[in-house]
């Protein structure tokens, strides 16, 4: 039916846009080689939502300000900041 294939299609997309997060969250922690890292990509990797990939904002901005400085990891965050509704 016609619901059923709305209610089909937001999900689908719903996923896409988590999918696509969580890409976005891996790559801004491509060049952090730490313990600390691999544990987060893996958390961000079994995220289930973007609530959840929301609250690994801080996580993300404190390795890469341990790796560059505080104004690139807020360059980075800021960019994934597209991934939420204001």
């Amino acid at each position: 039916s016609r619901v059923d294939f709305a209610s089909s299609f937001g999900q689908r997309g719903r996923l896409a846009a988590l999918a696509a997060a969580r890409l976005d969250f891996a790559d801004a922690l491509f060049d952090v080689h730490t313990v600390a890292a691999g544990t987060a990509l893996d958390r961000i990797a079994t995220t289930r939502s973007l609530h959840e990939l929301w609250h690994l904002r801080g996580e993300v901005f404190d390795l890469v300000s341990i790796r560059h400085d505080q104004a690139e990891a807020e360059r980075r965050v800021a960019d994934l900041d597209r991934h939420f509704a204001r």
